[in-house]
């Protein structure tokens, strides 16, 4: 009989210590989806606040790649190669730093994202020009990636 009630006793610590170390591993294992938030956000700011006329068209498709949805579309819909057109003329030249970016993971397919960052923008006419700006960023997993759903800048 004490042979039977050592073996459960045994056995249920067995168990318990399986689920207790897979719990412990589950808890601090880090979760891969907030290094991809991170990146993808910091891309599309990048993208969206730098600007290169000579490689404009470039920079807009990275820009449109890294959207989904609604932003996605209305980026599409903008007169971009007006826009473009017009970088190239003006000679238009900006580049950006992240000075800090704050992410979180809603749930699984949701997350938001905030740049706070400093832009610097020249053109052939014009003295250089720094501003700081604010961009608030949705995100939604989209077929295991994440992507730029919605944004306000301020």
């Amino acid at each position: 009989m004490e042979d039977k009630i050592f073996k459960y006793v045994a056995l249920f610590f067995f168990v318990l210590s399986l689920i207790l170390t897979t719990a412990l591993i589950y808890v601090t294992m880090p979760d891969k989806d907030l290094k991809e938030i991170e990146k993808e956000a910091k891309d599309f700011a990048f993208y969206y606040t730098n600007y290169d006329y000579n490689r404009a068209q470039e920079y807009y498709d990275n820009m449109i790649y890294l959207t989904t949805g609604k932003l996605q579309q209305e980026f599409k819909q903008e007169n971009n190669s007006k826009n473009i057109e017009l970088m190239k003329n003006m000679e238009v030249q900006s580049s950006s730093n992240i000075n800090d970016i704050i992410f979180t993971k809603i749930n699984g397919t949701t997350a938001k994202a905030v740049a706070f960052m400093t832009i610097t923008t020249k053109s052939k006419d014009s003295e250089v020009r720094e501003t700081k700006t604010i961009l608030y960023m949705k995100l939604n997993k989209v077929n295991s990636e994440w992507k730029v759903s919605s944004l306000e800048p301020y």
